[in-house]
């Protein structure tokens, strides 16, 4: 056998075709899992997206049907039209998976300076976030994720410091620990996924957090907080909006996303009853942020 047939490995990909009709939903189900390098794939159909998608061997067998789940969840259908894994010999995907999983900077001002190591193995580097990357939870990598954090943080460098913050839809609770780093004495996580939260607890022990709590039912918090941060899908703004307001105090500051462009208007249409402060956007996707 050839020396270098020994050496050749394959690599896990997805491939997925769906209608172009359901692009935007797409999208937001690829944002809640973690997927590595995205390629769409020539088509003939321009009815039609052809998308193959790196992913981790320990995904492999799962993320097909965490897929069809959250469809089935969110949307009441299946909106793939196929998905499949497959194992093949790349070249240049394998390297593009591999600097997902490398450390990256995170938020970087004046003040701050915060790394994720999204391969969560503890160092003792205090400006290092350690996250164990995991199917359906992000790793920091996201847009959104990135716009909330540095809302967050410029919140927190240009006003009276944050007594306290909640953090809904927490995941791996990536924001509740940069919330930590960023001096908040006092965090409340809630995701109502008891695989986020398990993760979340792991996250919480690698990286020694004190000041974190995790919760799995948003409506047993009745604490009012004077900032609340939410990265989760429009749907799920737009129903949690009375619960959101219940739980602001006064000239409390409220950071929104998990949205695309296009959701803008009806999320600022739902809280109008709330000042708009900012909006900032990356690629297709917004961060929005209000005042009581």
């Amino acid at each position: 056998m050839d020396k270098n047939e020994v050496l050749k490995k394959v690599y896990p990909l997805l491939k997925i075709i769906f209608e172009k009709i359901h692009e935007e939903k797409i999208l937001a189900l690829l944002q809640m899992t973690e997927v590595g390098s995205i390629e769409e794939i020539p088509s003939t159909d321009p009815n039609l997206i052809h998308c193959k998608i790196s992913i981790s061997e320990n995904q492999s067998q799962e993320i097909l049907a965490e897929l069809q789940k959250l469809s089935l969840d969110l949307f009441s259908e299946s909106i793939f039209q196929t998905a499949e894994i497959v194992w093949e010999e790349i070249g240049d995907w394998a390297d593009k998976y591999q600097e997902h999983l490398q450390v990256f900077k995170f938020i970087q001002t004046a003040q701050h300076s915060i790394f994720i190591d999204p391969r969560g193995i503890p160092t003792k580097n205090k400006d290092t976030l350690f996250i164990k990357a995991s199917l359906a939870f992000g790793t920091g990598t996201h847009p959104t994720t990135q716009l909330v954090a540095e809302a967050l943080t410029q919140l927190t460098e240009s006003t009276e410091p944050s007594p306290d913050l909640l953090d809904i839809g927490c995941g791996t609770a990536i924001l509740s620990m940069l919330g930590e780093k960023l001096g908040i004495p006092q965090i409340i996580a809630v995701d109502n996924d008891p695989q986020a939260l398990e993760m979340a607890q792991e996250n919480l022990n690698i990286n020694h957090m004190k000041h974190i709590q995790l919760h799995h039912d948003l409506f047993q918090i009745k604490e009012k907080f004077s900032l609340i941060v939410a990265n989760i899908l429009l749907e799920t703004l737009v129903l949690l909006h009375d619960a959101i307001l219940q739980r602001l105090q006064p000239n409390a500051y409220l950071i929104l996303s998990g949205l695309l462009k296009e959701d803008e208007e009806e999320i600022l249409k739902t809280y109008s009853d709330l000042t708009f402060i900012q909006k900032t956007q990356r690629e297709e996707w917004v961060c929005l942020v209000f005042k009581k």
